[in-house]
């Protein structure tokens, strides 16, 4: 320390913490509003996204449909002389052999699918020496 400056004072020393925890304090609030402004922006985005899903949602519905109606009407004027039932009905079967299949290649897909595969593994290698370690809970 140079010999002409004095040793601070409780008095200088309490301003410069307080002027530090001021700072900090103004830094983290300044953080803290930057993160609420992004978060909001953040919302407002992943809103109109799900707004934008659910109406192509909705038009794919809705295409799917007329498609249905349309291929049903076709085969009942080309196939059964106008009479829509039997149509229909040929229809509906289509669409339930084809939801069958789907979910039947889903059970398959979930049926082979190992979630989490390297942590299970990792935790099936520490198995042995968990509850050896000292920090290991009890239960």
């Amino acid at each position: 320390m140079p010999a002409h400056a004095e040793p601070p004072t409780p008095a200088t020393l309490n301003a410069s913490v307080r002027s530090l925890l001021a700072a900090t304090l103004d830094y983290l609030d300044t953080r803290w509003q930057l993160l609420k402004t992004e978060a909001a922006d953040a919302a407002r985005h992943s809103l109109r996204g799900l707004v934008f899903a659910l109406v192509a949602l909705l038009a794919a519905i809705t295409a799917y449909l007329t498609g249905i109606l349309a291929l049903t009407l076709w085969l009942a004027r080309h196939f059964w002389q106008g009479d829509v039932l039997p149509a229909a009905v040929a229809v509906l079967f289509f669409n339930l052999l084809l939801a069958t299949a789907a979910l039947l290649l889903m059970r398959r897909a979930f049926r082979t699918q190992s979630f989490f595969p390297h942590s299970v593994t990792e935790l099936q290698n520490d198995r042995p020496w968990l509850p050896s370690s000292p920090t290991a809970s009890p239960n």
